[in-house]
């Protein structure tokens, strides 16, 4: 419970540091959540609430993946992951929310 609030802290600074002053901050902070919801509802079951990873999935956090590589597996998925159909959109902001975990 208090990874996932930790989480969810951490998703409201990121929103705001994303956000910052520019005009585009309200559809930026929009997107945010709904990839961190994404997260949420279809990744940290394995790889963790904040990407720590689980008996099912490696960790995320820390690690150096190209876009590439997480664009790859989500899409495609590999032996114990399953894939996953995202919009452009929502893959790249995944990325970014992945590359962002520390």
């Amino acid at each position: 419970m208090k990874a996932l609030i930790r989480f969810r802290i951490s998703v409201l600074l990121l929103v705001v540091t994303v956000t910052g002053c520019s005009s585009s901050g309200k559809e930026t902070a929009e997107r945010s959540q709904a990839t961190g919801k994404y997260y949420i509802q279809n990744c940290a079951s394995c790889h963790g609430t904040e990407g720590g990873g689980t008996a099912l999935g490696v960790t995320l956090r820390g690690r150096k993946l190209g876009s590439d590589v997480i664009r790859n597996s989500v899409l495609n998925g590999s032996a114990r992951m399953p894939r996953f159909a995202v919009s452009d959109t929502l893959l790249t902001d995944l990325s970014q929310w992945i590359h962002d975990l520390k």
